[in-house]
């Protein structure tokens, strides 16, 4: 708009000045209407039936030689190890972080002390950083 602007600096200056103020208000206006926009669109999508069906779901997650197994109703994943960034700790779940920047999430009532030495056994042959932090959600 600021280049149109210009351009009509030098013909027609009341041309100039509308473009101006139109493209002004454009850009103090737009980033607004994003706002409302994502918050539409996302708000929809969280509310959608696929969406719905996956909440309450239960997955299987088996621990296979070299990679993760994960099992619904709906799908079956795996994930090696190597694709594992790291494991995190908190007071109340497990995370494992993979490269793809997704985690999945463990809650640590659900789990026994076998399966964290496993995972921290599973850290040390692979090279995946462990981290065990004490803190909670606010």
């Amino acid at each position: 708009m600021l280049l149109l602007t210009l351009l009509f600096l030098f013909s027609n200056k009341l041309i100039a000045g509308v473009t101006f103020i139109v493209g002004s208000i454009a850009f103090l206006l737009f980033p607004q209407y994003l706002k409302i926009y994502y918050k539409k669109f996302f708000t929809k999508l969280s509310r959608s039936d696929e969406q719905k069906k996956l909440i309450g779901l239960e997955y299987k997650m088996t621990f296979q030689d070299h990679y993760l197994e994960t099992k619904n109703n709906f799908v079956e994943s795996k994930c090696l190890y190597t694709n594992f960034e790291y494991i995190a700790e908190t007071q109340e779940n497990i995370f494992i972080k993979l490269k793809t920047e997704t985690f999945l999430t463990f809650p640590k009532d659900q789990i026994d002390n076998e399966l964290k030495n496993y995972l921290k056994d599973l850290c040390s042959r692979y090279q995946i950083e462990y981290i065990e932090e004490n803190w909670v959600w606010k």
